[in-house]
């Protein structure tokens, strides 16, 4: 019996979608009203002229935010509703 061959055909992979992954860590994303971010801006050149080293807006929120776990007391504003959150804690790190 004579059988035709069959071809082997390439499997084609298709691409993925959207941008690709630029590193390991989750991405947060969150909005932030003018006034604060000027001031993570402004606190960021300070620490760029006082050090000299290179800090962009993203360095600045990581190091603000691990400053303030690290706070044992702390006091807090939400700027939106104007409530105050107070009290100590317990060293996370």
């Amino acid at each position: 019996m004579n059988q035709p061959q069959l071809k082997a055909t390439k499997r084609r992979t298709r691409r993925r979608l959207g941008r690709a992954a630029t590193g390991p860590d989750p991405i947060i994303q969150m909005r932030l009203p003018e006034k604060l971010l000027a001031d993570i801006d402004d606190w960021a050149a300070a620490y760029r002229h006082e050090h000299g080293l290179v800090m962009n807006r993203s360095i600045a929120i990581r190091c603000l935010f691990l400053l303030g776990l690290n706070s044992l007391q702390y006091r807090a504003v939400d700027p939106k509703t104007q409530l105050t959150y107070e009290g100590a804690t317990a060293p996370l790190f």
